[in-house]
C-alpha cells in the first residue's frame, strides 16, 4: 500500500511473539495470555498500516538498539546447547572473548587467540 510504513523487524518480533503467546494461552486455557497475544498482533498490524512513517521508524530503531546485543547472547546460548556433545565455551579472563574448546575432560592450558594470554580451563562434563 502506498504511503504506509510496512513490515520491519519489530513487526516480525511482535507477530512471532503474539503467535507463540496465543498458542501457549490456548494450551493452558489462560485468558490473560491470549488477550496479551491479541494486543501484540493488533499493535503489529497498526504499525504496518500506519502513515506516520517517521514515528514507526523511530520505534524500530529503538527496538533494534535493544535487540542487537540480546540477539548475540541468544544465538550463543542456542549454539552452546546445540554443540554440548562436542564443545565447551569458556571466556578469556583478560579480554572476555568467548572461546570454543573441544570436549576432553580435565585441566587444560588454553591460549586466547585475541590477546595471547594463557590460562587454565577445567572441563568436568
Amino acid at each position: 500500500m502506498r504511503g504506509r510504513y510496512g513490515a520491519d523487524q519489530l513487526y516480525n518480533a511482535l507477530i512471532i511473539s503474539g503467535m507463540v503467546l496465543y498458542f501457549l494461552g490456548s494450551l493452558t486455557d489462560f485468558g490473560v495470555v491470549v488477550f496479551v497475544a491479541q494486543l501484540l498482533i493488533f499493535w503489529a498490524l497498526f504499525r504496518v498500516y500506519s502513515k506516520k512513517i517517521y514515528k514507526r521508524a523511530e520505534e524500530n530503531r529503538k527496538f533494534l538498539k535493544w535487540w542487537q546485543p540480546n540477539q548475540k547472547k541468544l544465538k550463543l546460548f542456542f549454539r552452546r546447547f546445540k554443540e554440548i556433545k562436542v564443545a565447551r565455551f569458556r571466556k578469556c579472563p583478560n579480554c572476555r572473548t568467548t572461546l570454543r574448546l573441544p570436549v576432553k575432560r580435565g585441566k587444560k592450558t588454553v591460549k586466547c587467540p585475541t590477546c595471547h594470554q594463557k590460562f587454565e580451563s577445567r572441563i568436568i562434563l
